[in-house]
This record gives structure tokens, C-alpha cells and sequence, in this order.
């Protein structure tokens, strides 16, 4: 609500279904927002792409303190300019040349309003965030793991 009297068109998409979306809907109707916010529901996972796709920023608020959403790397493999909130998890793939970060409700609305004013903002992160990316597969991930399992093995005999 406090994005609307800045940004009237402003378009928000709920993508996907779950725990959250009865309290979503709720909040978009307290708020009036129900023409700038609309839910998709359950989708394939290959529709959720489609979304991240035509989207100009992407954000999750469904964080845990240690874990990293994968959805994090979608949003980095399709260019986009992200919002994450600030955990020691997201700290170690995003910072601040490839996504901004939030500790408080007020750094959330502020990011969110640096990025809607600024374009070349968001492509500069997208980019960046890109980057950051590549070499980040399951593969290579599983590959690390096994070496440093591989070296505490040796470190026990």
C-alpha cells in the first residue's frame, strides 16, 4: 500500500499457492489493492519461469534463517534485479552488486522504490546477478561437497 500512491500501475504477482495465500488475499482486500495484486495459484514449474521472465523485480519473503530458496537462482539465471532479506544464507550467493538486501520493513520499501525508479538499476543487478550464477549448479555444489567430505575422511585415518 505505501508503493500505490507512488507507482498507481503497479502490478504484483503471487506466484504459486501455499500456506501464505489465504493471509495474502486477506491483506489485498484490507489494503484495496485488488487491482494491482492478482495470484496465480498452483503452477507447473515451467509457467513460474514465464513469470520471474516478464517480471522487472523478484522477491521472496518465505526466508529461513539458514536455508536459500532455489527460487533465489531462478531469479539470478533469468536476469532479474532481486530483493532478499539479509540472512547469513543469502549472504553467501547475493550482496550488493547483484541484489539489494533488507534487514526492516522500511529497507524493503526503499529498495523496492530504488528499483521501480531506476532501470538501469535493475538491469545492472539482473546482470550481475547473472553472473553470479554460473558455476552454481547442483553439480558443482554436490562436487564440493564430496570434497570437503573427502578431506575430513582422509583427516580420520
Amino acid at each position: 500500500p505505501k508503493l500505490t500512491p507512488t507507482f498507481s500501475d503497479i502490478k504484483i504477482a503471487i506466484v504459486g499457492s501455499g500456506p501464505q495465500e489465504e493471509s495474502y488475499k486477506r491483506k489485498v482486500e484490507q489494503f484495496g489493492l485488488e487491482n494491482n495484486v492478482y495470484f496465480t495459484g498452483a503452477l507447473k514449474q515451467e509457467e513460474v519461469f514465464g513469470y520471474i521472465q516478464k517480471s522487472a523485480i523478484a522477491y521472496s519473503d518465505d526466508w529461513s534463517e539458514i536455508g536459500f530458496p532455489t527460487k533465489i537462482f531462478e531469479y539470478m539465471a533469468a536476469r532479474r534485479a532481486i530483493v532478499a532479506k539479509r540472512t547469513k544464507a543469502v549472504e553467501e550467493l547475493l550482496g550488493d552488486d547483484n541484489s539489494i538486501l533488507y534487514s526492516s520493513r522500511s529497507e524493503l520499501k526503499e529498495a523496492f522504490m530504488k528499483l521501480m525508479k531506476n532501470a538501469n538499476l535493475r538491469k545492472a543487478l539482473g546482470e550481475n546477478a547473472r553472473q553470479g550464477v554460473i558455476g552454481n549448479s547442483w553439480r558443482n555444489r554436490a562436487e564440493e561437497l564430496i570434497r570437503i567430505y573427502e578431506h575430513y575422511s582422509d583427516q580420520e585415518e
